[in-house]
């Protein structure tokens, strides 16, 4: 799986909420995009998201058919990077190593603030935590 993506360097992290979805994303550049993750979770998931175990994190990387539900061990938010922790089914679904990297350094973030957002997306399903 050497072609499979361990890390990048983002220039540009988003994180939004509204009344039924929270996202967080991290990106190599704003507008012309060619390297991203992007996290989201249903806030009030419906029966049928439940039956179809669409609830937790959807994860998406690089296009939309590098995506999946779930599988989203940990995250770790250190001053310089976001390390993402995958099982190999999500790693394997995201084409991505089991550890993806993406280094926060030239994107304008606060690490403490990063942290909480992932939390918000991540809810029980992840375990965030912030590394100084």
């Amino acid at each position: 799986m050497s072609d499979c993506l361990d890390k990048f360097e983002a220039g540009f992290i988003h994180a939004n909420q509204d009344e039924y979805v929270v996202m967080v994303g991290l990106a190599d550049d704003q507008f012309n995009t060619n390297q991203y993750i992007l996290l989201q979770r249903t806030l009030e998931p419906s029966e049928q998201d439940i039956a179809l175990q669409q609830d937790g994190v959807h994860l998406m990387v690089c296009d939309q058919s590098r995506s999946c539900y779930g599988g989203l061990l940990s995250v770790v938010v250190t001053q310089d990077c976001v390390i993402f922790n995958f099982d190999a089914d999500a790693a394997s679904n995201l084409k991505v190593k089991t550890q993806l990297v993406v280094d926060i350094t030239g994107a304008e973030t606060d690490p403490d603030a990063l942290t909480i957002e992932l939390q918000k997306v991540c809810g029980n399903y992840a375990f965030v935590r912030r590394n100084n």
